[in-house]
């Protein structure tokens, strides 16, 4: 019997730079091909870059489809004029997937997780496509706006799967209806790929930094650099930082500003005592290239999300300095949340301490970190059935 074509459209994704939007690409690219092995699927993705410049993904030969940021110009009739193609990619396909991360959250950019969020849906209400919002997560929302459109927008979609209880219960609290699953992160399941060049030496400690998180802390580089000195200095680790988003050509016009961690790394090394002593990784590594080096750790210090979805997919005792319940909740299904912490109330002892106990315990985390794995593997690819049942039931190809 002939395979049904389904035709999926990733929305959410920038596939430039940022190395955790990648690698979900990537995985809900796998998760749904082993689910959906019944029908012949084609992917095509809807990205704020061009075409000549997402060569990310480019031996995998998916349809891309440019779009115009509505905030960029504000414009109404000008972005529906220069979004033509993008608008097609919704006539053309027969179901809507969402990557977006983080969306309808009061703690991060209203135009970027409410505004422009919103506007991916917009089009899949028009044409009565699908839209299914895939392994994300949501809030806190407390502004009464944001309250208003992400109940409205949200109660539109056909199928929701957020990635922490607590999303859901704020979707919940505000009059999201729709039906909704907790599943882990997409990209937990990732393979690894580790570069020939790495060659691990003696007691290797990862640290991954955040523009994010330093745009909102004055202390943040000071308080790395500090941690990495110690570290350094007492227990004679080797120090490997690893962006996790790579900054883009210099002929690519960034979304957002927040997003360039190879400036915030520099920062930390510059203020370090040992600068020479920290192996600083420039290069343009793949997401299963960064797990398989981020794998290859003795211990972990992130403020990436997707960082650390790949240190503890390789059972790596880690640190956390976060800015959003996404890294508590994430750390709380692992079984280590006693290390995830805030970056707004975090000081330089605290981390030493939670760092110390880390090292001192690392065996014991990692033999409960590799206990749990596969019911945090299972909980990923269940998104993966659960889209599957939906398009049994309700999409027509």
């Amino acid at each position: 019997m002939d395979k049904k074509e389904l035709k999926i459209l990733i929305t959410g994704s920038t596939l430039i730079g940022n190395k955790g939007a990648l690698a979900m690409f990537l995985s809900v690219q796998r998760i749904l091909s082993n689910t959906l092995k019944d029908f012949n699927l084609t992917f095509s993705i809807l990205t704020p870059y061009s075409s000549k410049n997402v060569k990310s993904i480019a031996k995998y030969n998916y349809k891309i489809y440019s779009y115009e940021n509505l905030a960029k110009k504000f414009n109404i009739f000008s972005f529906i004029k220069n979004n033509f193609l993008a608008i097609k990619a919704y006539i053309d396909c027969d179901l809507v997937v969402d990557i977006s991360g983080i969306s309808y959250c009061d703690s991060d950019s209203f135009f970027s997780t409410t505004i422009n969020r919103s506007l991916f849906i917009i089009p899949a209400l028009l044409f009565r496509k699908p839209f299914i919002n895939f392994t994300q997560s949501f809030g806190p929302i407390k502004k009464p706006l944001t309250k208003t459109i992400a109940r409205i927008f949200l109660n539109k979609c056909s199928l929701t799967i957020p990635r922490e209880k607590k999303s859901k219960e704020c979707l919940e609290k505000i009059g999201v209806r729709n039906n909704m699953v907790v599943c882990i992160d997409s990209a937990f399941g990732m393979e690894a790929e580790t570069p020939d060049f790495f060659k691990k030496e003696k007691l290797t400690i990862g640290i991954c930094p955040s523009e994010v998180v330093d745009s909102r802390s004055e202390e943040y580089a000071v308080l790395v650099a500090k941690i990495i000195d110690f570290l350094i200095e007492n227990v004679e680790a080797k120090i490997i930082i690893v962006p996790h988003y790579s900054k883009p050509s210099q002929d690519i016009k960034r979304t957002n500003i927040f997003n360039d961690d190879f400036s915030v790394a520099s920062k930390i090394i510059n203020i370090s005592k040992h600068k020479k002593e920290i192996l600083f990784l420039k290069q343009d590594f793949t997401p299963p290239e960064l797990k398989g080096i981020i794998g290859s750790c003795d211990a972990f210090i992130g403020s990436r999300y997707h960082a650390l979805i790949a240190s503890i997919s390789m059972s790596v005792p880690s640190i956390a300095i976060g800015w959003s319940y996404k890294y508590d909740e994430f750390f709380k299904m692992a079984g280590i949340e006693e290390y995830s912490l805030s970056f707004k109330d975090l000081d330089y002892e605290t981390l030493k301490k939670k760092t110390l106990k880390l090292l001192k315990q690392r065996k014991l985390i990692e033999e409960r970190l590799t206990r749990n794995h596969e019911k945090l593997l299972e909980s990923s690819y269940k998104a993966g059935e659960i889209v599957k049942e939906f398009i049994v039931n309700h999409v027509r190809t």
